[in-house]
């Protein structure tokens, strides 16, 4: 599976001082995409905003006149010209169920690159605009859960930092290298490929048959796919390096939990999964997946060094939930 691009629609914010620039900024716009290609990225860029045609790129000058009114792109430009409209061909996508915001804007197009793991591209000004410099974009990712794990029911409002891959300049393509071929050797169509490969993606984690089960469920372009394989990844990363000691939840990535007692007591059956040995344990770490209310229950395994995947699904009942 391939990378797909997502175009950042803030990139466009700012239209050119006259049409000649307005040219040169969607050919250096060309020149991005056509070196992501080149280096495997898939030839396909997703617009998030159905509007985006009339978006101006100088006064009077819109992105519908660049591709069907203007005679001297189609005669001077014809290659980037027939690049962009190949690029559009499937260029639509859903909006998010979360927000992003970069730089205190709401940032829909680098939002839907990180939920889908692709790489944002950006029009770059002259002289350039310093948002769109870095390679690597920080978002703040808030999204909107109902909290009844420990405490009293309760919504929450929920914030993390995530970084999305970015470019605005072909040498932003060349830096992406190492991520493309890590992206692409990573990538998985659907629940039942995962499984296939975890022996390749997780060779520290083991799975229960209850994980094998939902984890197989995983239809290609689930919403839960990539948020799954994001988690076990990071649960792989930390027992490469866990050889010795107990387990320690301040080196994942992700915050980890233990269930509360009060749970425990009152819905710890639920959380009784038979291992791959064959023995029934408890599983109380947990991690959650986000947005949405999906958890890992996984069990550290102090002798071994390894984790073993009890259940993936929506989290499993507890004391607070309405109905007790």
């Amino acid at each position: 599976m391939n990378i797909d691009m997502v175009l950042n629609e803030l990139s466009f914010r700012t239209p050119a001082s006259d049409v000649e620039t307005a040219r040169k900024r969607m050919l250096d716009l060309m020149q991005v995409a056509r070196a992501a290609i080149d280096n495997r990225v898939k030839k396909n860029l997703r617009l998030n905003d159905d509007e985006f045609y009339g978006t101006l790129l100088a006064n009077g000058y819109t992105v519908s006149d660049w591709l069907f009114n203007d005679p001297r792109v189609k005669n001077e430009a014809k290659e980037e010209w027939q690049l962009f409209l190949g690029l559009l061909d499937k260029g639509s996508c859903e909006k998010p169920m979360s927000d992003f915001f970069y730089n205190g804007e709401r940032a829909e197009g680098l939002g839907i690159a990180y939920l889908s793991e692709s790489l944002a591209l950006s029009m770059r000004t002259d002289p350039p605009d310093p948002l769109w410099e870095p390679s690597i974009i920080e978002l703040q990712h808030e999204w909107i859960e109902e909290d009844g794990e420990d405490e009293e029911d309760k919504i929450t409002i929920n914030y993390e930092t995530v970084e999305v891959r970015h470019a605005s300049k072909v040498e932003h393509i060349q830096e992406h290298r190492s991520w493309i071929e890590e992206r692409i050797k990573n990538s998985v169509r659907d629940g039942l490929e995962l499984w296939e490969r975890r022996n390749t993606l997780f060779p520290n984690l083991e799975f229960c048959e209850d994980a094998r089960q939902q984890i197989e469920k995983l239809k290609r372009g689930d919403k839960m796919l990539r948020p799954v394989k994001t988690r076990l990844l990071q649960l792989e990363k930390y027992c490469k390096n866990w050889k010795t000691g107990a387990f320690e939840t301040d080196k994942i990535v992700s915050k980890v939990t233990l269930e509360s007692q009060a749970t425990l007591q009152q819905y710890g059956e639920k959380r009784k999964i038979r291992c791959p040995d064959g023995e029934i344990e408890l599983f109380s770490w947990h991690v959650r997946l986000t947005p949405g209310d999906w958890r890992i229950y996984f069990l550290p395994d102090e002798k071994r060094y390894k984790i073993i995947i009890g259940y993936i699904g929506r989290h499993l009942r507890t004391r607070t939930d309405k109905g007790n």
